[in-house]
């Protein structure tokens, strides 16, 4: 009689052969290192103990060689980064008005003057129509098309920024409503003073001549297509 795995059997008298019991034998897992180590050739610090990306490392007594643990590491998801509206602190013309990037470049001030009443008085040249368009942060349904005014929105496709045509609305009232106190030659604001208009922010510049203001849509200002 003698065991086989987990079976008892029994040899036949001749010696030929044998039979045995037919139990299912669960064989036993030979247990492995849970971090299997990989040996590197290069030069470092002896003895030195140092992470590698999720893995521990040790040097070796010479310094020639380390070894290492060898878990998966999960790469770390990269934050894909909001695109930019303008270049960070750049300074330019919009129109008749005067715009200022944030450190960030994500959003722009600019003057809130009405050029088209600048032009009637004649504190400027004729400027010729250009068509152009802004890119202005805020929430929309992705791939919508609204009205501002009398201008098209295009909501993008991540649905936190809009795209506008800035031409100048022809509308009466509108017009009208538009004109601020600094197109008036001789506005002047307190340097650095912060006011809100609707939802936007607006400072004003170091020579109290000019106020930056936000570009943000507010409520009131967006219009669903029809």
């Amino acid at each position: 009689m003698f065991i086989k795995d987990c079976n008892t059997c029994w040899c036949n008298e001749d010696g030929t052969s044998y039979f045995c019991t037919r139990k299912v034998c669960v064989t036993d897992v030979s247990e492995t290192p849970e971090e299997a180590v990989e040996e590197i050739k290069r030069k470092c610090i002896p003895d030195e103990v140092f992470e590698l990306d999720c893995n521990t490392c040790r040097c070796s007594e010479d310094g020639m060689s380390f070894s290492c643990t060898r878990r998966a590491c999960v790469p770390e998801e990269k934050s894909e980064a909001m695109p930019k509206t303008c270049t960070p602190g750049q300074e330019f013309r919009m129109d008749c008005n005067k715009c200022l990037c944030n450190n960030e470049g994500q959003d722009f001030s600019c003057t809130r003057i009405d050029c088209t009443a600048v032009n009637n008085n004649g504190n400027v040249g004729v400027r010729v129509k250009r068509d152009a368009t802004t890119q202005i942060q805020l929430n929309c349904e992705p791939g919508s098309v609204f009205k501002q005014g009398c201008n098209l929105c295009h909501c993008t496709e991540d649905g936190n920024h809009a795209t506008c045509a800035l031409k100048r609305c022809s509308d009466k009232d509108t017009q009208e409503e538009s004109v601020l106190p600094e197109s008036d030659p001789s506005f002047r604001c307190n340097p650095g003073e912060q006011t809100k208009r609707d939802c936007n922010d607006c400072s004003c510049s170091a020579d109290g001549k000019s106020v930056f203001c936000t570009l943000r849509l507010c409520d009131q200002d967006i219009t669903p297509s029809k």
